[in-house]
C-alpha cells in the first residue's frame, strides 16, 4: 500500500477497503471533503436503497481479475468485463502509465 492510499473500516459490513489515490482525486474533483465510510460495494447498495427511481437496478457479479464480488449500478450486457473498485483503478492507472 502506498503512501497516498488510506486503509478504512466500512460503517456498514465492518469490513477493511482502501481509498486509493484515484478515489481520492475523483473525491477532490468533486470537492468532498470526507473520505468514504462506507465500502464501494457498501455505497452502490446504499445509493440503491436510498433511490426514489423504481427502475435503478443493482448486479452482483464477480471481479474478472481477482474475482472477488462485487456489486455495480447497472445490468451488464456481457460485452466488457466487470471489475471490483480497486481492479478497475489499478487498470485504469496501468493504461495512463
Amino acid at each position: 500500500m502506498s503512501n497516498s492510499e488510506h486503509r478504512y473500516k466500512c460503517r456498514d459490513c465492518g469490513m477493511d477497503f482502501i481509498f486509493c489515490k484515484a478515489e481520492q482525486d475523483y473525491f477532490n474533483t468533486k470537492k468532498l471533503k470526507n473520505p468514504p465510510q462506507r465500502c464501494h460495494n457498501c455505497r452502490v447498495l446504499r445509493r440503491a436503497e436510498l433511490s426514489d427511481e423504481q427502475s435503478h437496478h443493482i448486479s452482483a457479479l464477480v471481479c474478472a481479475s481477482c474475482y472477488s464480488l462485487t456489486y455495480v449500478p447497472f445490468k451488464p450486457n456481457g460485452q466488457k468485463p466487470i471489475y471490483c473498485v480497486e481492479c478497475y483503478y489499478s487498470r485504469k492507472l496501468e493504461l495512463c502509465v
